[in-house]
């Protein structure tokens, strides 16, 4: 049986939608839909809290308001959803599609994924800001760990890139199955997925060369800690899915747990920072 789903539609600015956005995925809202003067957001009914999303809405976007909420029919929204992914490409070298997209031979290097409702299609700035610096970095015989790693997109990505292992973990159902549905996708024989958080797994004699982690700004700092403790030393950490405006409390966290924070990039508003431990 399909899970059931709620629209929330909210009125809003243009100028806010993605700051919206960003407040709507920390409370659980899954998929969002932009139309003239609102976005409309999709949660599950079992997931949703009509109080503290009124609460959020008037305490963040005083000039936004919900309307009314509507259960939508039970059918696949992955699959509804799934109709609209398009392959993206990112600095030419990189192509990112679903398996019902047929391959380009002209582009260097290929992700399949199978696109459910897991945050990380490459579509998402932070996403694209992620795997453009991926792109960038040495992969070469290191150990990877992928923090949240939703469709497992990052972890996927780096054993393309050459890393000798990848430790991919997140704490949703949802996720853990569709990382591990698309490590095989990718004929993926170093990508390991686990389901929990950093906290919760046994991997306290696990340490990486460099550790991904796409998330939101509350996990980032809660765990930033346990980041650099898996870094080996001279270790990189690539942080993501947070705001411009995040990146000084980022950093002051970063430092105190000893990172240092040695570059950042910025698309659409949202940000990445680039660590190093010791």
């Amino acid at each position: 049986m399909q899970p059931k789903y709620l629209v929330v539609p909210i009125t809003c600015q243009e100028e806010d939608i993605d700051l919206l956005v960003y407040h709507l995925t920390e409370a659980g809202f899954e998929a969002f839909e932009e139309k003239p003067g609102q976005l409309e957001a999709y949660i599950l009914i079992a997931d949703y809290n009509k109080e503290a999303t009124h609460q959020l809405i008037h305490t963040h976007f005083p000039a936004s308001s919900i309307l009314e909420e509507k259960e939508l029919e039970n059918k696949n929204w992955n699959e509804e959803w799934e109709k609209n992914f398009d392959p993206i490409t990112v600095n030419k070298h990189l192509r990112v599609r679903a398996i019902f997209h047929e391959p380009d031979p002209e582009i260097e290097m290929e992700l399949v994924i199978q696109p459910k409702m897991s945050f990380g299609t490459g579509h998402h700035a932070t996403t694209r800001l992620m795997m453009e610096e991926i792109l960038e970095l040495s992969f070469d015989g290191l150990d990877v760990v992928d923090a949240g790693c939703g469709t497992g997109i990052l972890g996927i990505l780096a054993e393309k890139r050459g890393a000798k292992s990848v430790l991919a973990y997140d704490i949703e159902d949802w996720a853990f199955e569709n990382s591990i549905e698309n490590a095989n996708l990718n004929s993926c024989k170093r990508v390991k997925v686990l389901q929990g958080t950093i906290g919760t797994l046994t991997i306290a004699d696990q340490s990486a060369e460099i550790v991904l982690a796409n998330i939101n700004r509350n996990i980032l700092l809660e765990e930033m800690g346990e980041y650099a403790r898996v870094l080996k030393s001279k270790g990189t950490l690539l942080l993501s899915g947070f705001y411009e405006e995040d990146i000084a409390v980022l950093t002051e966290k970063a430092n105190s747990v000893g990172l240092k924070v040695i570059g950042s990039k910025l698309k659409d508003k949202w940000a990445l920072l680039k660590c190093v431990k010791g």
